[in-house]
């Protein structure tokens, strides 16, 4: 008869893994140059959808009368 694997050999509990970026202080925080990239990387976005949405929008409605030659 033998024992239970759980009973044959203490078992080493789990490392709890790191999710978060940690400083010398032992602190979890965000990189600053992560919040940076993330901001800039919005600030793009917004700016390119702004542009798109005005450019799309003041054409709409402008129509070139034909060029007549004198």
């Amino acid at each position: 008869i033998s024992a239970p694997p759980s009973l044959m050999s203490p078992s080493i509990p789990p490392v709890p893994s790191s999710n978060g970026i940690r400083s010398q202080d032992g602190n979890k925080h965000p990189s600053l140059l992560l919040i940076l990239g993330i901001g800039l990387g919005v600030l793009v976005i917004l700016v390119i959808s702004v542009l798109v949405i005005y450019s799309s929008t003041s054409h709409k409605g402008k129509k070139h009368p034909p060029l007549q030659e004198s």
